[in-house]
C-alpha cells in the first residue's frame, strides 16, 4: 500500500506516528504532507528511515492509496487546518487513517465524502465492537512474552518493542509486536 503522511508543522520532532511508519512500517511512503517543510525530503531530517519528498498539501502529493494522519497534538483533537487535505484525499478515493481522539468517521463531511468516493475512514483509537476485556486467555499463549511499560506516552515503549522484534527476527526467531497504541497499530495494521 502506498501512503502519504500528514505531518503539518510537526515533522520530525512531534510526528511520532509518521516517524514510526517511516522507520518500522512496511508501506511505501510516497510523500509527507507538511506545509512548513515543503520542498525538503525526509532524509534532510532523518537519514536513517525511508525517504520521501515533502509536499505542502495533499493536492501536491503523488497518487497514493491512503493518507495517514501522522501526528497527534495534545488532546488528540482534529486541527481544522487539515480539513482540506483530508477532503482532497477522500475525493481522490484514498482511505484515511487517524489516531486522533476525534473520530473522522463521526465527521459528517468526511463520512459523506468517503461514501461518495468509495474510501474508508479508519479511526485507530476506536475500540472494535467485539473487543473482550479480561477474558483470562493470556495463559493460553504458547510463546515467550516481553512486556514493555512506561510512565507516560512518548517514553520509548513502542520503539523498544519494535527494536526487540527486529533483533529477534535477525536471530531467526518468530517475533511480533502486539501494539496497544495508535502508532503501533498504524505500523502493524492491527492491535
Amino acid at each position: 500500500m502506498a501512503v502519504a503522511i500528514l505531518t503539518h508543522d510537526a515533522f520530525p520532532d512531534r510526528a511520532k506516528t509518521a516517524v514510526g511508519l517511516l522507520r518500522y512500517g512496511d508501506r511505501e511512503v510516497r510523500a509527507l504532507v507538511d506545509r512548513e517543510r515543503a520542498g525538503q525530503r525526509v532524509h534532510d531530517s532523518l537519514p536513517d528511515v525511508q525517504d520521501a519528498p515533502i509536499v505542502a498539501s495533499m493536492a501536491d502529493a503523488p497518487d497514493v492509496d491512503a493518507l495517514v494522519i501522522g501526528i497527534s497534538p495534545i488532546g488528540g483533537e482534529f486541527d481544522e487546518s487539515w480539513r482540506a487535505d483530508v477532503r482532497t484525499a477522500l475525493e481522490r478515493g484514498c482511505d484515511v487513517y487517524s489516531g486522533l481522539h476525534y473520530f473522522l468517521a463521526d465527521d459528517e463531511e468526511f463520512a459523506r465524502l468517503a461514501a461518495e468516493h468509495d474510501a474508508e475512514l479508519h479511526d485507530l483509537r476506536k475500540p472494535p465492537e467485539d473487543l473482550t476485556v479480561a477474558a483470562g486467555t493470556a495463559g493460553d499463549v504458547d510463546a515467550t512474552v516481553v512486556t514493555t511499560v512506561g510512565t507516560d506516552c512518548s517514553t520509548g515503549k513502542m520503539t523498544a518493542s519494535f527494536e526487540i522484534r527486529d533483533a529477534a527476527r535477525e536471530r531467526g526467531l518468530d517475533a511480533a509486536v502486539v501494539p496497544t497504541g495508535q502508532t503501533g497499530i498504524a505500523i502493524s495494521g492491527r492491535g
